[in-house]
């Protein structure tokens, strides 16, 4: 259920707390005002597991129940999400000829863990530590680490995408490829997906060519 009466008032006080902090890393502001600006509601529902955007309602859902660093991630990565959509990139992968639907799976969980990443880091260098300490105890250290050699040996890689592209590469040769591969197969065999498909290899190579 969504949060109710008083419920309301602490989830928005909390949640206004939560935008402060994320506003001390330039993209992470970036990517909120972007939603904001869009129009995209973001909002406590208990019913979600963590976070989740919603392209079709245009909602970035998110449990209230988290800490404050755990919900910075995962609105961290649903704002991504909403940014791919935006961009044309959040195209499902389904639509697509099943060994570019592997590339563009890959790529999407790739591009969100980068993206975790720079802001964790850029929180870092504002003083806010907690989100890049946890980073570097999680799944995620491997990346974090490639990100942090390369963004420390000079400052100017946060924009030059060499630190993002040290941390997108350490993702492509962990075992994370396969961990997605396998979640793609299991939602193809689940048959619910009932979007447009590209049933011509062709088109999904030329619209796998526009995606990346």
């Amino acid at each position: 259920s969504y949060a109710y009466g008083a419920d309301i008032a602490t989830a928005s006080q909390e949640l206004e707390a939560i935008y402060t902090i994320l506003r001390k890393s330039r993209y992470a502001g970036t990517l909120l005002d972007l939603a904001l600006s869009e129009n995209i509601r973001i909002e406590a529902n208990k019913n979600v597991f963590s976070a989740e955007y919603s392209k079709d309602a245009q909602i970035i859902s998110y449990n209230p129940s988290l800490n404050t660093v755990d919900t910075i991630k995962v609105l961290v990565m649903a704002l991504r999400q909403f940014w791919q959509a935006k961009s044309g990139a959040l195209i499902h992968p389904l639509s697509f000829y099943p060994d570019h639907a592997i590339f563009v799976y890959r790529a999407q969980n790739a591009d969100v863990a980068a993206s975790l990443l720079r802001v964790g880091w850029e929180l870092y260098l504002s003083g806010y530590e907690d989100l890049w300490t946890d980073l570097e105890s999680t799944s995620l250290k491997d990346m974090a680490h490639s990100f942090a050699r390369e963004a420390a040996l000079d400052f100017r890689t946060l924009n030059n995408g060499k630190a993002i592209y040290a941390a997108f590469e350490t993702w492509f040769l962990s075992d994370r490829s396969r961990i997605c591969d396998n979640q793609l197969v299991q939602r193809l065999l689940a048959g619910n997906y009932k979007g447009p498909t590209i049933e011509n290899e062709d088109m999904s190579i030329m619209v796998l060519t526009q995606f990346t």
